[in-house]
């Protein structure tokens, strides 16, 4: 697909943390479309109680050295609104703590794997429980993606979870059982029979 017809667009992806205690949650693999631009955050959600978040970390990474994807190193820094509110959570608030800046999609792995990107989210917090901190307890959080592209060898038919769009292959080029292939083939940069 020729840079000039990319389609850009700006999705926001994000992973839930619930606040109960110590837990580490693999969320399922989400698909990121080549011709697309992502930002990814981490929405925490209080328990029962108010907490502190004392630490939250990230480990991004990328199978095949996709970075070359983004014009910029992914960055994840904490949101204005958990520093506004001195890193503490109330009780059954939901609120994104970290967000990054945007990733691009302009380029695909050699193979569509479903960790071609694994984002894992630490965050260590405490509860307050009317007299004291309890703690720290520590979430996890897990997300793997896997990118999609026309020539991935699978016909794509889905609709993409954060910009609703339909994701629709007619056939693909390097599917080996050449479903839906016309007589000449299957073009490689629209993924429509010949």
């Amino acid at each position: 697909m020729s840079v000039s017809i990319l389609r850009v667009l700006l999705i926001f992806i994000g992973v839930i943390s619930f606040c109960y205690g110590d837990k580490k949650t693999i969320y399922n693999v989400v698909k990121l479309r080549q011709g697309y631009e992502y930002s990814f955050n981490l929405t925490f959600t209080g328990g029962e109680r108010t907490a502190y978040i004392s630490e939250a970390k990230y480990d991004c990474k990328e199978q095949y050295h996709l970075s070359k994807n983004s014009k910029k190193k992914i960055i994840f820094s904490f949101t204005k609104n958990i520093k506004n509110l001195n890193y503490k959570v109330l009780s059954k608030q939901k609120i994104i703590i970290i967000n990054t800046n945007f990733y691009d999609i302009s380029y695909h792995p050699p193979k569509r794997d479903k960790s071609n990107l694994t984002i894992t989210y630490t965050t260590k917090y405490y509860e307050w429980n009317g007299k004291s901190w309890e703690g720290p307890y520590t979430n996890i959080d897990i997300q793997p993606y896997a990118v999609t592209w026309c020539g991935d060898g699978i016909v794509d038919d889905y609709i993409d979870d954060y910009s609703n769009d339909i994701i629709k292959e007619e056939c693909d080029p390097e599917d080996k059982k050449k479903k839906n292939w016309g007589e000449h083939g299957c073009n490689k940069d629209t993924c429509k029979p010949y």
